[in-house]
């Protein structure tokens, strides 16, 4: 206990001020011609602030460092959604004290965990320690380890030479233990509470005066490529990318996106696009009525599987708006209604998608349930909101007091003879001239996500879905809408603006930041690109590669 207490004095008397290894390279900063030819050569890479794990980060890292399946974070205070529409905005990720002591109880755990797999072939202590068949490992063995652990753990190599250097004192750590497992137990301990793996960040240079950009290090921009794409640390392939300078040119940065956008660990960007970009977070942990758990989970899975899809198969980001295909087993085949022979168990298959109305992420039961549910009538308000926030990067602020709200469950008119009176007032049009279009475009679908083409009231009258967007043609059903959607450059600006906040853990609000996102849009968001080809482009950007220094 004395030990960890220690530990904790430190962490908190660093408060940010400590040693990391640096290797700034003037290679990184080195931006995309594309996005240099309409933002110039000077645009501003804004500020993403030092900041902790977020909590899925956390979980995800202890798991690749110490083999475990523990999900400690759970049990962290949970942070909110900021302005960049994700939960590892820097400027949320700070520290208190209660996080200190969460990090301290997990680290204690996480330690005894891997003890405890002492004798297993394939455990963790194995795994960890260099020379695992060893009673009484050598000092050369004892020294591998603590600085092959240290350094997967810190994603960066730490120093080996001069005075107060960190393999120095990481192996006091070490030998202050006194058998192998206690050392073992201890140099966990201290690893998993250093800032340097706590925390993910670039680090100022000393010399650079406030406000003056710089380039990150090629372990940084390894460290932020990885959180990008796997909500965790890099891996000893990327790593290695990094140290050889490999990882600095496009092509060996090209092939470093595509090899990790193929590896299972891309699952983690799926699940929080769809969890934080889709908004669908609810559906993990909420019931709702008259739809049972088997199908609700089965609806979860439909849009999970979707964009693991796209990701993994390298598919066009337009895919999330106009995607042909998507994943369905007997259950969820059954509640849309479609005769799918292939579809004839729990396990979920690939097919084409019989019904243009429900092609991409707006055609699926879990957003049309989450945006626009409700127990006896849709909310097309919300789902018109979301294409706004989410799609066309232009979130409508909140509404003025004392508006009565609309009820859809009142008879006499439809649906859309009710929002006429958001188009009749000038202090309302400005927002629900789009939100109304979009969301009474979607009104074939019912409160649960279901096909129908009249309302369900003792009138039974018929859904009218046509409109028009801005600059778009003219729909009239669901599938139409999609594809004006689909056709607007601002949709291609705003998925591309919504990736660059989640790669670089800030909202992305200066015109510098909207420039390279509509660039990269315009540029390589088309039926016929790839995914990968938007990914090296954002990670291309000086936004990606560069960040500027604190103010005092």
């Amino acid at each position: 206990m004395s030990f960890l207490l220690g530990v904790l004095f430190i962490f908190q008397a660093c408060g940010g001020s400590f040693k990391v290894f640096k290797s700034h390279s003037s290679s990184l900063a080195s931006q995309s011609p594309l996005v240099s030819k309409s933002c110039g050569l000077n645009y501003s890479p804004g500020h993403a602030m030092i900041h902790r794990l977020s909590n899925t980060e956390y979980n995800n890292t202890v798991r690749d460092l110490l083999f475990t399946s523990m999900t400690p974070a759970d049990g962290f205070q949970s942070t909110s959604i900021g302005g960049s529409g994700f939960s590892n905005e820097s400027t949320n990720l700070t520290v208190s004290n209660q996080t200190v002591m969460d990090f301290a109880a997990a680290a204690e755990k996480l330690a005894n965990e891997v003890l405890a797999s002492k004798g297993q072939a394939t455990g963790a202590y194995n795994q960890i320690l260099a020379c695992p068949a060893a009673v009484n490992p050598s000092p050369a063995c004892i020294q591998k380890t603590v600085q092959s652990f240290s350094e997967r753990a810190f994603r960066h190599p730490i120093t080996t030479s001069g005075p107060g250097n960190d393999l120095d004192a990481l192996m006091k750590v070490w030998s202050g233990g006194g058998s192998v497992e206690e050392s073992m137990h201890d140099l966990i301990l201290a690893v998993l509470i250093d800032p340097r793996f706590v925390f993910n960040y670039s680090d100022n240079p000393a010399a650079l005066s406030p406000g003056a950009k710089y380039a990150l290090s090629s372990y940084e921009f390894a460290s932020r490529l990885s959180y990008f794409l796997w909500q965790s640390m890099p891996d000893d392939t990327l790593r290695k990318a990094a140290g050889d300078g490999s990882l600095n040119n496009p092509t060996g940065l090209k092939q470093q996106i595509q090899r990790m956008l193929k590896d299972p660990k891309s699952n983690a960007l799926a699940d929080v696009l769809r969890r934080e970009w889709a908004n669908l977070s609810q559906l993990d942990t909420a019931s709702f009525p008259d739809i049972d758990a088997v199908t609700m989970a089965s609806i979860r899975q439909e849009t999970q599987l979707f964009i693991q899809d796209m990701i993994q198969n390298d598919l066009s980001l337009l895919t999330l708006i106009n995607g042909s295909h998507t994943f369905v087993n007997k259950s969820l085949a059954a509640y849309y209604g479609w005769n799918i022979p292939a579809a004839n168990s729990d396990s979920f298959v690939r097919v084409e998608t019989p019904q243009a109305d429900r092609r991409g992420i707006l055609g699926q039961a879990g957003l049309l349930i989450v945006h626009g549910g409700s127990g006896s009538y849709t909310h097309p308000v919300q789902r018109g909101r979301f294409v706004a926030a989410s799609m066309f990067c232009d979130a409508p602020p909140p509404p003025p007091t004392g508006i009565p709200t609309i009820n859809g469950a009142i008879e006499g008119g439809t649906m859309r003879d009710r929002l006429k009176q958001h188009t009749a007032s000038a202090s309302c049009i400005g927002c629900h001239k789009v939100m109304d279009t979009v969301g009474l475009g979607l009104e074939n679908f019912d409160m649960k996500g279901r096909w129908r083409t009249n309302y369900s009231d003792s009138r039974q009258l018929p859904i009218d879905a046509t409109g028009q967007l801005e600059g778009g043609a003219f729909f009239n059903s669901p599938s139409g809408l999609i594809e004006s959607i689909a056709g607007q450059p601002k949709t291609k600006s705003c998925l591309v603006q919504k990736l660059m906040s989640l790669a670089v853990a800030r909202a992305m609000s200066s015109s510098d930041d909207r420039c390279v996102a509509s660039v990269v849009g315009t540029q390589t968001v088309n039926p016929n690109s790839r995914f990968s080809d938007v990914i090296f482009e954002i990670a291309q950007s000086l936004q990606f590669r560069l960040n500027t220094g604190e103010n005092p």
